[in-house]
C-alpha cells in the first residue's frame, strides 16, 4: 500500500518483500513490476561473486534470506530510485533489512504469534524483536496494539531515541476533491478486510511521513493534508489500485464463467498463517464470498461429491479407491501448513471465526504444495518430488485436527456413526497434491449442473503460490 500510494504520487519506487509465491523476482519490484530476469541475474552473480571471494571459513556465504536482501539493495542502489520500500523479513532486531541505519520512518502492523521459536513466546517479546527495527532521528507508526505490546514497542522507541504513534482510522479523513460529507471510510480497497483497512491507516501515515522527510512543496503539501485530517487525491488512488498476490485475492475459474459475470468455481486466496491472520482470513471470506457464504445444500441432490482413499486419503481423480461422501457443498476449505505451525491454533481459529458469523465449510481438502522452494537445502539434501507427493501423513493429521474443532465431527464420534455417518457433511479428505485438488473440484462442477463453489485457499502462502500457478494466475 504505501509503495502503491507512493507511486500513485509521482515518484519512482522500489519494493522489497518476502516470501515470493512463484518466481524469487516477485521479492523485487520496481514500479510496482518485478525486474526483469537479466537485471536479477546481473546483480545476482555480482553479489554471489564478492561475497564468495571475502568468504572464510569462519564467515562463510550468507544464508537465503540475507543474500537476497543484498541482492536486492543492489538492485535499487543501481536504478535511480526515489524510494524504497523495505519489508522486514522475520522479527526485527535480528533481520538482514536493519542494515539501514536511518530510514525515512518505520511502520509496526498488528502483531501475532508467529516464529515464537525466534521471537518469544509472549507478545511483550515479540514486539520487543519487532522494535529493533526503530532508529534515533526516524518517527515510527504502529497500528493499535494489546496494551502489553504497546507498551514494549514504546520502551523500544525510548532506547532508541525515537517516538511511536498510532494512526488515526481511515474514517477520519476526508477525501480530498470530494463533498465535505465524503469520508476516507467510502475507499473501495482491492485488498478487501477490516485487517486491510487497517493497513491502509497505516500506510497513509508511512507515505506522508517520509513526503515530509523529502521536501519539496509538492510532498510537503500533501504530508500537510493529512496531518489535517484530509487524504489527498494521489492516497485515494494508490490505496485502491493496490493489489497484492495470495492476499484477500479472488480468482474465478475461466472454464465456468457465466454470462453476465461471476464463475461457478471461485477462489478465495489468502496467505494467512498465524491464529491472528486466520481470524482475519475468515472475517474476509464470509464478507468477500457474500451474503449466502454459509453452508447451503440445495444442491444435495445434484450426486457430487468429494473423495478419500484408505487411511491415508486423497481427493477424487487420485486414482485411489473413491468413497462417496455425499453432495459436494458450496463453501470449500483447501488447507495446509508448515509443520513449525500449530494447526490445534490455526483450525480452530479460521472456524471458530466462521461460525460466529454463520458460516460454515461442509468439506476441507488437506493439501501439499506442489512446489519444492519451500526446501532451500541443497539439491542433494532436498527431498525429491515424489517424496513429498507420496507423503500425506502432515495432511492427514490436519485433518484430524480439523474434525477434532468441529463440533458435528465430536457428536458423530460420541454416538458411534463414524467417519461417514449422517454427521459426516464437513470431513475433510486428503489431497495427493494441488493438480489433484484443482480436478477434484473442477470435475464436481462440471458434472453438476447448477452447483457453485466458493473455494477458500489459506493456512500456507506456498500452498496459495502453487494454486495460483496450477489456475494459470502467477504474479507477473
Amino acid at each position: 500500500m504505501v509503495e502503491s500510494v507512493l507511486r500513485a504520487s509521482g515518484y519512482r519506487t522500489g519494493l522489497f518483500t518476502s516470501p515470493h509465491l512463484c518466481d524469487v523476482r516477485e521479492r523485487v519490484r520496481i514500479n510496482g513490476q518485478m525486474v526483469s530476469r537479466g537485471l536479477f541475474e546481473e546483480h545476482f552473480w555480482r553479489c554471489h561473486d564478492a561475497l564468495s571471494a571475502a568468504a572464510t571459513a569462519e564467515v562463510g556465504m550468507p544464508g537465503y534470506f540475507r543474500f537476497i536482501t543484498l541482492l536486492g539493495l543492489s538492485i535499487f542502489l543501481s536504478q535511480d530510485l526515489d524510494v524504497v520500500v523495505l519489508e522486514v523479513g522475520i522479527g526485527g532486531r535480528l533481520d538482514a533489512t536493519n542494515v539501514i541505519p536511518h530510514p525515512a520512518v518505520c511502520g509496526v502492523t498488528s502483531l501475532g504469534f508467529d516464529h515464537m521459536e525466534l521471537l518469544g513466546d509472549t507478545l511483550p517479546k515479540i514486539a520487543r524483536e519487532k522494535g529493533g527495527i526503530l532508529k534515533r532521528g526516524s518517527p515510527a507508526w504502529s497500528v493499535a496494539q494489546p496494551d502489553d505490546a504497546m507498551e514494549a514497542l514504546r520502551e523500544c522507541a525510548e532506547q532508541a531515541g525515537t517516538t511511536i504513534s498510532v494512526p488515526p482510522p481511515l474514517s477520519a479523513y476526508t477525501l480530498d476533491g470530494a463533498p465535505p460529507s465524503a469520508r476516507g471510510d467510502g475507499l473501495r480497497l482491492q485488498l478487501s478486510g477490516a485487517h486491510q483497512l487497517v493497513n491502509a491507516s497505516l500506510a497513509v501515515q508511512l507515505a506522508a511521513a517520509w513526503e515530509a522527510a523529502r521536501g519539496g512543496e509538492r510532498a510537503e503539501g500533501r504530508a500537510a493534508m493529512v496531518a489535517r485530517g484530509v487524504l489527498p487525491a494521489e492516497y485515494r488512488a494508490g490505496l485502491e489500485a493496490a493489489a497484492w498476490p495470495g492476499r484477500s485475492q479472488v480468482v474465478e475459474d475461466e472454464e465456468f464463467a457465466e454470462q453476465g459475470g461471476g464463475s461457478r468455481l471461485t477462489f478465495y486466496l489468502d496467505g494467512a498463517h498465524t491464529p491472528e491472520s486466520m481470524a482475519a482470513c475468515a472475517e474476509w471470506f464470509a464478507d468477500a464470498s457474500g451474503p449466502d457464504g454459509g453452508s447451503q445444500q440445495q444442491h444435495a441432490s445434484a450426486g457430487a461429491t468429494v473423495s478419500s482413499s484408505g487411511s491415508g486419503g486423497s481427493s477424487g481423480g487420485s486414482g485411489g479407491q473413491q468413497h462417496k461422501q455425499g453432495p459436494l457443498p458450496q463453501s470449500v476449505l483447501m488447507f495446509n501448513c508448515m509443520k513449525e505451525r500449530d494447526p490445534a491454533a490455526l483450525l480452530p481459529a479460521l472456524h471458530g471465526s466462521l461460525a460466529r458469523r454463520g458460516v460454515e465449510f461442509d468439506a476441507a481438502l488437506f493439501v501439499p504444495p506442489d512446489s519444492q522452494y519451500a526446501f532451500l537445502a541443497s539439491a542433494k539434501s532436498a527431498p525429491k518430488v515424489q517424496e513429498i507427493i507420496a507423503d500425506v501423513s502432515w495432511q492427514a493429521a490436519l485433518r484430524d485436527v480439523w474434525e477434532r474443532s468441529l463440533p458435528q465431527q465430536a457428536a458423530a464420534r460420541a454416538t458411534g456413526a463414524g467417519r461417514n455417518g449422517p454427521q459426516d457433511a464437513a470431513r475433510g479428505a486428503v489431497a495427493p497434491s494441488v493438480s489433484g485438488a484443482l480436478a477434484t473440484l473442477r470435475a464436481a462442477v462440471r458434472s453438476t449442473p447448477g452447483l457453485r463453489l466458493r473455494v477458500l485457499v489459506t493456512g500456507s502462502l506456498y500452498l496459495v503460490g502453487d494454486t495460483l500457478r496450477a489456475l494459470g494466475r502467477a504474479p507477473k
